[in-house]
């Protein structure tokens, strides 16, 4: 048996089973448009880079602890502040770098996931 990077991981005495490199060109390729389908984000905002934010006194540690969270590569990362102060910018960046490193990252606000989940409830009520 391999892992998603074809590493054999347990083979039962049997030769070692890989994924066929014809196959991992497409593997990727399909990675990528899955993540892009998911991710939230549109063309502008997959742009945003932690490297092009500006750093200072006031976001200097948020900054550095979202990078840091986007390496976990697992659970849910959620900002709060006043409005204005840089939350959706900074979230954006960690779901391009997700993305880049191959891991699955949604960008959603808290109005667009209640209507989200209040249409699974009432699917045939108006928002």
């Amino acid at each position: 048996m391999a892992d998603r990077k074809g590493e054999v991981v347990w083979n039962n005495g049997h030769p070692p089973i890989v994924r066929c490199k014809c196959q991992t060109g497409q593997d990727s390729e399909r990675r990528r448009r899955y993540l892009l389908r998911i991710d939230g984000l549109n063309p502008t905002e997959r742009e945003l880079r932690f490297e092009s934010l500006l750093r200072n006194e006031h976001n200097g540690a948020a900054l550095r602890l979202l990078e840091e969270g986007v390496q976990w590569r697992r659970g849910i990362i959620t900002l709060t502040g006043k409005p204005g102060t840089g939350k959706s910018t900074m979230m954006m960046c960690a779901v391009n770098r997700a993305r880049e490193a191959n891991v699955p990252a949604v960008y959603t606000t808290v109005s667009d996931l209640l209507d989200y989940l209040r249409s699974a409830y009432a699917p045939n009520t108006d928002m």
